[in-house]
């Protein structure tokens, strides 16, 4: 079983040295959203705290954890993420949510920085 969010805005950026991927089901009046962060350096405490690892925020804050994508996938327009079973707990979701991408969006950018999120865990991300 999973989870869908139907996205109808994504953004994909790199804002005060973060990469920052997201997927809302509105730009401005947000119920559902995910929101991957990671930054492009990280310290010797980043790293023994995991906190080099992608951030995942999924509907509220309070939801949220560091790491434990086993897989993400982008077939055509639709997203599929795998989360290992902690990680699904913490985020309050089932261990695959999909995401269902809107009309217009601009691949070819989402995809940049999904690569530079993912360029330490190359075996995660799928893209086809």
């Amino acid at each position: 079983m999973s989870t869908k969010l139907i996205s109808n805005f994504v953004f994909a950026g790199i804002e005060d040295d973060v990469i920052m991927v997201g997927f809302a089901d509105d730009e401005f009046n947000t119920k559902e959203h995910l929101l991957l962060q990671k930054a492009l350096e990280f310290d010797e405490q980043d790293i023994a705290l995991g906190h080099d690892k992608v951030h995942i925020t999924y509907i509220d804050e309070l939801y949220s954890s560091y790491g434990g994508i086993i897989k993400f996938e982008l077939i055509n327009d639709v997203i599929e993420i795998q989360f290992d079973k902690d990680t699904a707990k913490k985020l309050h979701t089932e261990e695959q949510l999909k995401v269902m991408l809107p009309q217009g969006y601009d691949k070819a950018n989402l995809i940049y920085h999904l690569e530079l999120m993912f360029k330490d865990n190359t075996d995660t991300l799928f893209i086809k």
